[in-house]
This record gives C-alpha cells, structure tokens and sequence, in this order.
C-alpha cells in the first residue's frame, strides 16, 4: 500500500514554500500601494514616448516632489527628489554627511557607510552597503564623493562618482552595475535650505527593472524625509568652527535681508551644476 501521508520534511518544505508565497504576495501588494500614492505605476509605459525624457512628478507628499526619467542606456530610470527645510545652522549639512557611523539614519536602505580614504576634505572614496527586504540579497557601491561649492552662491554640490575598481567584490553582496549620484543643496533665506537630490543607481541581479524603480523612487522621497529630522539633531548644530576650513556660508545668513541670489530674481529655485574640474577625479 503507498504511503500518501507526506514526511515531516515534505511538510516543513511545504510551510516554508507557503510561507515564501505569503511574503512575496504581501511585499508585493505593498509596493503596488506605495506606487498608488503618486497616481502612478512606474511599471506602466503606455506614456508618450517624448514624455518619457523629460522630467514627470510621480510622488508630491509632506513638501518633497520626486520625478523620473527614461534614459535609453539603462533598464533603471533616473530618479530626482526637491524639499526644502529648516537648517537652524548651515554648518549642520557638513557635520552630517561627515558623520558615516549614522548615515544609514537618513539614507534609506542603506545599512552601512564606510569612509575608505580621504584624499581631502572634500574628497573621499567610500563603501555603501544596502539594507534591502528578504529575500532579495543585499548590495554595496564603492564610489568617489566630490563636494564642490560654489564660492559667489555659496551653494553646495556632492557628487557620487562609481569607483568598482578600488575594492574587489564582497562574498555575500552584489555589486551594483551603475551608480551615479548629486545632492545639491543652497541656503535660503528664514534659515532654511533647499535641496535636490538626482541619482540613478542599478541594484544588479534578478530585481525586475519596474521593481527597482519603485524602490529608487522610495528611496528618493524618504532619504529627504529623513534628512529633515537629522539636520536638526542638536550633535550637528553650532559646528562652524570645525568645517569652515573648507566650507564657506553667507556672514548675514541669520540676518533677516538675507535672501539666495536665486530668491532676488524668481520665487522657483532651480540648481545650476557646479563645475569645478579642480577636484573632479579623472
């Protein structure tokens, strides 16, 4: 007579498999929920082929709009994000982009940010290293960060420039194929700042192109959301002394007649490049 009551081990690799099922479903039905809030499913390209190269809003909410755009080279789109915020002290930004220890507090999904030289101040190779949902693998990024200032504006420019070839690739992580990134950052006047934050980051491995890109639009919104509460934690405040070495602010910043040069000629602020070669690597 055959035996059809299953082992103790089928049984345990059936409540496993369903319990994978169940995960997935639900992770799934989360994401397709937060793509919901823009009005929008980036998965769906029925959209006007000229429309796609352009900049288009996909997420307006608590003051940050986050746009996307197609780019013929790769499967990931490229994300932007704007908000502005309260910034007591302008020196606040550099004291927390220097502190890598809690970066992962504000940059979201990132689990860890390792400084692994500095060449200068405003130079320096890094590792990050993702923090993403079971059951998708983690991943990590070696990147150069560049900051540039603007010395008539006093705006701030941090490039991520992708750097692979400094370490060698960690068993357990996938590499990302592409990375590339700016955060851009201009003091305004009532002591607040404005920032904008463009990246385009490719996790690599078996993540479908429509997944990534609701999870880069996520990470776009809520690393500026998060930003708002860091830069005003009460460690970064009244730092001038330690970084205006190499960073210089508006003297009448706290004066009430301060106004961006941007703010005198229009009430929309948009963000030049700043190109300054000298700290660029080639």
């Amino acid at each position: 007579m055959t035996n059809t009551c299953p082992t103790l081990r089928q049984a345990g690799l059936t409540l496993c498999m369903v319990a994978w099922l169940a995960f997935s479903l639900v992770y799934m039905q989360a994401l397709l929920a937060d793509a919901a809030i823009a009005d929008e499913v980036i998965a769906d390209e029925s959209i006007d082929v000229v429309m796609q190269y352009e900049w288009r809003l996909v997420r307006d909410l608590n003051d940050i709009q986050v746009y996307m755009k197609h780019r013929d080279e790769s499967r990931i789109k490229s994300f932007k994000a704007k908000t502005s915020m309260k910034a007591p002290d302008p020196y606040s930004l550099a004291a927390v982009i220097e502190d890598f220890e809690n970066a992962p507090e504000w940059m979201h999904m990132m689990s860890e940010v390792t400084e692994l030289n500095r060449h200068a101040d405003n130079l320096r190779d890094v590792r990050l290293q993702t923090r993403l949902p079971w059951p998708v693998n983690d991943r990590d990024a070696v990147v150069k960060a560049v900051v540039n200032q603007d010395p008539q504006t006093y705006d701030i420019e941090i490039q991520m420039i992708q750097n692979d070839n400094l370490l060698p690739e960690y068993p357990g992580y996938i590499r990302m194929p592409e990375i590339q990134g700016v955060i851009r950052a201009k003091m305004l006047s009532n002591q607040r700042m404005a920032f904008e934050m463009e990246f385009l980051m490719d996790p690599g491995g078996y993540i479908p192109p429509w997944l990534s890109n609701v999870i880069l639009k996520d990470i776009s919104y809520h690393t500026l959301r998060k930003l708002k509460g860091v830069l005003l934690k009460e460690e970064y405040q009244n730092k001038k002394s330690v970084y205006e070495h190499w960073l210089s602010m508006p003297e009448n910043y706290y004066e009430d007649s301060y106004a961006h040069p941007s703010e005198k000629k229009s009430k929309v602020t948009e963000f030049p490049i700043i190109r300054n070669t000298d700290f660029i690597p080639q």
